[in-house]
């Protein structure tokens, strides 16, 4: 049985299944609802119940007023709808809505695509997880001397496990270093989130998403969130990489393109990132009516300038136009 929950004042509708939170049916509809611990403890995702009933389906430590209480302040965490309900609650609607955090989180499984690349799992304590929007990035301390700051490469929904893609840089200490350190246990400490390589939801327009080698992290999750949202509009992914081992989640992304109706996929092999450009406007080069796509564009660091003049050349607007470099250890 599923009811709808609708957010007052924005507006936001999502669906919350019988027994599931309230907070849990709005992260996995996408809703940017503020939280922290998700167990209960912080208050921060309070709300006001304005119409309809809700049912407590965990205990929880943090205590309202009596005035609160009779008000209709509750945890969303922590109650279910009993049927369809309006709930007074703000989504964070921009970056600066986003307080810095501090946490320490464990590596709880590495996974290694190819010997050049690894994607990292995260576990964070269940009294703090990790709030940010798609797209954004963290400073993550490994070791001592082991600072990076990395996208984040998971769905909003779930900041009890952030998640990172790593690219082996051969020759590099710290590269070397850090693919040294990823073993199971090993605690990082985490600040963030910063970066403004956000999605416009308000536009709805169709979105075009460029990724090279391991930038594809945070577009990853930029499109766990747009499905999320249940995008109406096309999509369209370019990934692009030195060769076919930096493509390291090509079915995955052909998974995405069999299930949705309106996704598209393409990969290029470039042979080195100084081609990234050239090989881009060579994948573009023959689509028509650029303009109408809000585009999310993550290059090489040393891409960029080249990146923003071959996509505006293409008839990209450029307030429709978001480029993030890729990061590098």
């Amino acid at each position: 049985m599923l009811h709808t929950v609708e957010l007052i004042p924005g507006g936001r509708r999502f669906e919350v299944q019988q027994g599931e939170s309230i907070l849990q049916g709005g992260l996995r509809a996408g809703a940017n609802l503020r939280y922290n611990c998700s167990n209960g403890t912080c208050g921060e995702c309070r709300a006001k119940v304005l119409q309809g009933s809700v049912n407590q389906i965990q205990y929880h430590d943090f205590c309202f007023s009596a005035a609160e209480t009779a008000q209709g302040c509750i945890l969303m965490c922590s109650n279910t709808a009993l049927g369809d309900l309006r709930l007074a609650a703000t989504e964070l609607g921009a970056v600066a809505d986003i307080p810095e955090q501090q946490l320490t989180a464990k590596i709880s499984k590495t996974e290694f695509p190819s010997d050049d690349h690894a994607i990292v799992h995260l576990r964070t304590p269940r009294s703090q997880t990790l709030q940010f929007l798609a797209g954004q990035e963290v400073h993550v301390r490994f070791a001592e001397e082991l600072t990076c700051r990395l996208p984040l490469a998971n769905c909003p929904c779930n900041g009890l496990r952030p998640q990172f893609h790593l690219r082996r840089v051969h020759g590099d200490p710290l590269s070397e270093q850090l693919f040294g350190a990823l073993r199971n246990g090993t605690a990082c400490e985490m600040r963030g989130p910063t970066g403004d390589f956000v999605l416009r939801e308000e536009t709805e327009k169709p979105l075009l998403f460029i990724a090279y080698e391991t930038g594809f992290a945070p577009v990853y999750s930029l499109l766990e969130h747009v499905i999320a949202l249940d995008w109406q509009a096309p999509l369209q992914l370019i990934w692009l990489a030195d060769d076919e081992r930096g493509l390291y989640l090509k079915n995955y992304c052909r998974s995405l393109q069999d299930a949705l109706d309106d996704f598209t996929f393409s990969v290029a092999e470039l042979g080195d990132a100084q081609n990234f450009a050239p090989g881009l406007r060579e994948s573009l080069e023959r689509q028509t009516d650029l303009s109408r796509y809000d585009v999310y564009a993550v290059p090489p660091p040393e891409q960029v300038a080249a990146t923003r003049t071959a996509l505006l050349g293409l008839g990209i607007l450029a307030e429709h136009l978001k480029i993030a470099a890729l990061e590098t250890i």
